[in-house]
């Protein structure tokens, strides 16, 4: 590292080289946490797949936190090409969320078992449960989420169909049956 300045006197060489120094440590700083977060992001990356209604047939509506319908082959297809490229995959469910798992008065092994059993029985392995994305998540199928561009506000695809546009007002809630709300039909 060559610096090049005229030198008035000692205190204001050593302020300068000082300065230089700090922006060159800051420099590396920021460098080598880019680093390590590009190296944690290939190691911990993942892909979220929603269970209800996305992996799993809900047409049938609610039917017992213990139930979980039968599996949509191609989400489930899908699922099975990712891990077959080695992309870690996730059961992204709000049955796993903090307040679903305080309603139904439930901890969240039973729902990680229940899950897990039934991600080995159509899919050939137990993938992890969970309710949350973090820095590593990448993607997600869900059937009610609506993609919005990055950074820009605006909606990718058509937002025209009728599901994309449902939203539930108190007065539909009162009115329709709970089987309605949690198969998202009104």
């Amino acid at each position: 590292m060559a610096f090049h300045f005229k030198v008035k006197d000692q205190a204001t060489t050593t302020a300068v080289v000082q300065e230089t120094t700090n922006e060159t440590d800051e420099e590396k700083k920021k460098e080598e946490e880019a680093k390590r977060f590009k190296e944690y992001m290939l190691e911990n990356r993942w892909v979220g797949f929603d269970l209800d209604g996305t992996l799993a047939d809900n047409s049938g509506g609610w039917q017992g936190w213990d139930h979980i319908g039968k599996p949509i082959q191609p989400m489930i297809d899908r699922v099975k090409s990712f891990l077959e490229k080695g992309v870690k995959v996730k059961i992204f469910t709000a049955r796993a969320g903090t307040a679903t798992l305080k309603y139904h008065n439930l901890t969240f092994a039973q729902v990680e078992k229940l899950v897990q059993d039934w991600t080995e029985k159509h899919i050939g392995r137990r993938l992890p449960v969970t309710a949350e994305k973090d820095l590593a998540f990448i993607r997600g199928y869900d059937d009610s989420f609506v993609q919005a561009v990055l950074n820009q506000g605006t909606i990718v695809g058509d937002e025209s169909t009728e599901n994309a546009k449902k939203v539930f007002t108190k007065e539909e809630i009162m009115e329709g049956s709970v089987e309605s709300l949690m198969s998202h039909q009104l």
